[in-house]
């Protein structure tokens, strides 16, 4: 697959990736941003898997070089990616 680059792409970081809210007309009080390095695996199963293929740099999707993946998504496979974050223990806001 050829990446696809624009004139931004040396730009972006794991630590410049999106960091503004991502809807500006539907901005929240506050809001946990989740942009970052996260683990990933491509897998037709429902369950999260055991082991994970790489990193991927979200938001961006596996396609785009950004995310560092660069490889097609095709169904059924589906993105996994371990669900498991901290958040302290006074922190009752609503994840979305």
């Amino acid at each position: 697959m050829k990446p696809l680059q624009t004139k931004f792409s040396a730009d972006v970081s794991e630590h410049s990736a999106l960091s503004e809210y991502p809807r500006p007309c539907l901005v929240r009080t506050s809001y946990l941003n989740l942009n970052g390095r996260w683990d990933y695996a491509f897998t037709d199963s429902p369950d999260i898997p055991q082991q994970f293929e790489g990193t991927i740099l979200v938001p961006f999707s596996p396609e785009c070089a950004l995310s560092g993946v660069n490889k097609r998504l095709e169904p059924p496979a589906r993105q996994a990616h371990p669900a498991a974050f901290r958040r302290g223990r006074s922190d009752c806001r609503r994840l979305y």
